[in-house]
């Protein structure tokens, strides 16, 4: 059964994304698997690092949050080779 929302067909009852909705999950899901910006900023098309950066990491505050974390578990354990 299909129909249509917006011009927007809709299959099993799950409305297709925009073009732009995709891009932006592509791009944050890079930036969250901690890809290189530079190489988002590519794949992209922007003309300046701060553009891909602005944009696409806001929905990242937790990844910064984990790394922070990470750092304090590692200052707590020995460190090998001393």
């Amino acid at each position: 059964m299909s129909g249509v929302c917006r011009g927007i067909p809709l299959v099993r009852y799950v409305y297709a994304y925009s073009l732009h909705a995709l891009r932006h999950t592509f791009a944050t899901a890079l930036l969250a698997r901690n890809k290189s910006p530079k190489v988002v900023q590519d794949l992209l098309g922007h003309s300046s690092i701060t553009v891909t950066l602005d944009l696409y990491t806001a929905n990242l505050d937790d990844l910064g949050r984990e790394a922070v974390e990470s750092l304090d578990i590692e200052s707590r354990s020995p460190i090998s080779g001393s």
